[in-house]
This record gives C-alpha cells, structure tokens and sequence, in this order.
C-alpha cells in the first residue's frame, strides 16, 4: 500500500470527471454566499494506547499510518453525511476521489483509499489555477473541488488550508492533521489539529467532531473487519451522557389519581379553558360535572374498583369526559 502521503508544494490535481459538487455536512450555520476564509483550531491528543493500536494496524494492514488516518477520515464523513464518494484533498492540494458502495468493512475501504490516492498521483499534472476558483470570483474558495482538506502526518505547513498566495487562511470547510508529540511518561502520542471554517462550525461542534473521529479509529483499527456502520462514533463521556444524564428525567409523582388531579384542577379554576376542539371549547368546571354524570350512570351499572369499561367513541370532548367518568367511579 502506499508511503507517506503527498507532501510536497504544488502538486496539481487530477481531473475530476463527474465527482459530487458538495459534500453535506451539518453545519451550525447556513453557508455564507462568500467565505471569510477565517479559521480556528482546535486539537486533540489521542490516548496512548489508541496511538499504539494505530502503530500496530500499520504493521498489520501494510498500510501507512496516514493512508489509516485518511480512510478513517473518509469513514467519519460519511457517517456524518451519508455519502460513499467522497473527494478529500490531501497535502499540497491533491483531490483523492474516494467512492465505494455498500457496508464495507474498515479494511476494505483502507485498500480503497490505496487506490484512491494511487490514482490521484498518478494524474497529479494539472496546475493548481485549473482547480483555484472562476476567474474574478470574489470568493476565493469558490470551484475547490472538495470541502475537507487531510495533510496528515508528513503534510507540510501548520495545519492550515493555505491559499497559493500563502494568505494563512481557510479555505475549505475543514482541515485536519495529524503529528507525534512526547506524552505522560515519554510515551508518544498522535495530536490530531482541526483547522475549522468559522463561518460554518462552533469550537464545541469542532471538539465533537474530533472526539467522534478517535472514537471510531479506535474501534476500526482494534476490529478492522467491522462494517462502517458498526463503528461508534461516541466515546464514553459522550454515550453516558446521553443514555444517563439525558436520561436521568424520573420525578415524583403525587400520591392522588388522576380524576383526582383534575378535580383539583377544576375546583381551583373552573372557568378555564379544558378542551378545545372544532366545534369550541369546554371549561373544567363543566368538564367536571359531565365526567361526574357519567360515573354516577356507570356506578348504577355496576362499575366500581377492578371494573374495565371499553369506550366507542371518535376523537372529542366527550371521549375525554367518558375516560375522566370511568375512572371517577373506580373502573378503568
């Protein structure tokens, strides 16, 4: 499989015949007719042992570490968009044309990465100006074919997508790159660099998008032959949230019965408003004495506590006054 990724200046992209326009992302703004082309950064340092695993992948896979980094990239946009082509530009502003069908496994959209970046150097002659934007556009990333930009671990630069000019700004949505620093106790770890098109994306949505990209390395390369579909995109701070602390909406429940409830209710505020329907409204009060006639009918039948009744009635005012009469004379 393949070595470093590009990492040279100015390679130029190859042609593109055919590739989607757009890849949907959700943003946390609608995009701006014309880009500022502001950016930020955010970063964050994978866990030692998930650096280890990825080492280890490389052996295993013989593949390079950034070839994993960009089909785990490839991976994480299309959960977030649902797309299988994807154009991903890599260092030096090489569109890599990534497109697959089906729930393939990790591994195999790995070999086809491979063949994606094989094949975009192996076209790489055209001069970036063919790709740069229209001639006189006011907006300077306008006519990039693709939206996410991967310089990976032997890119060049800081992390920012930079224009040709050498104008340190963004000019695609997203950038993400990857490098070695020392961690606790000299082991080393891979920080991975955001760069993020303010215009569309919040630094929390950035942090998230980050935190679901090394959640899913971590699953894709410790099990490789998983479907991209099974591969989470939660970590586990993430997943307690949201199956626990959003979760966490028990309370209390007065110790009265619902007809009860409503005879509170209608007591304290008879006069409001308790049902509307298309033909008007209903107030508690003469919801009340309704639900009230209804019980004592169905007392003198016979209903009282363990009584089941069963109610015949279309969506109105009087199915609600026969359910609150039931349960007022014991029945269910």
């Amino acid at each position: 499989m393949s070595g470093p990724l590009v990492s040279g200046e100015t390679p130029g992209p190859m042609a593109l015949p055919e590739a989607p326009s757009g890849l949907e992302l959700p943003a946390d703004r609608p995009r701006p007719p014309v880009a500022s082309l502001r950016g930020a950064t955010r970063e964050l340092r994978l866990t030692a042992a998930l650096t280890a695993s990825l080492r280890q992948a490389v052996e295993r896979e013989r593949a390079s570490l950034d070839l994993l980094l960009l089909a785990g990239l490839a991976a994480l946009l299309s959960r977030y968009s649902g797309a299988e082509d994807l154009v991903i530009g890599v260092s030096g502003f090489l569109p890599v044309r990534i497109q697959w069908t089906g729930d393939l496994p990790f591994k195999e959209l790995v070999v086809v990465a491979d063949g994606a970046l094989s094949a975009a150097l192996a076209n790489a002659d055209l001069p970036f100006e063919a790709l740069a934007g229209e001639p006189g556009s006011d907006d300077p990333a306008r006519g990039l074919p693709f939206q996410v930009l991967f310089i990976g671990t032997g890119g060049t630069g800081t992390g920012s997508a930079r224009l040709p000019s050498g104008e340190r700004k963004l000019a695609v949505d997203l950038a993400f790159s990857a490098r070695t620093v020392e961690g606790g106790e000299g082991e080393p770890r891979l920080l991975v660099t955001l760069d993020y098109a303010v215009d569309l994306f919040d630094a929390t949505t950035a942090a998230r998008l980050l935190e679901h990209y090394a959640a899913l390395l971590a699953v894709a390369v410790a099990a490789p032959e998983l479907p991209l579909s099974r591969l989470p995109l939660l970590g586990e701070a993430e997943r307690h949230q949201m199956l626990a602390e959003w979760n966490d909406t028990a309370s209390a429940l007065p110790r009265r019965t619902l007809h009860k409830l409503f005879e509170e209710q209608a007591a304290a505020r008879p006069d409001a408003v308790a049902v509307v329907w298309d033909g008007g409204t209903l107030s508690y009060g003469e919801l009340d004495r309704q639900a009230g006639r209804i019980a004592r009918r169905l007392r003198r039948l016979g209903v009282g506590p363990e009584s089941r009744v069963a109610l015949y009635l279309e969506r109105s005012a009087e199915m609600v006054a026969a359910v609150l009469g039931v349960l007022k004379a014991g029945g269910a």
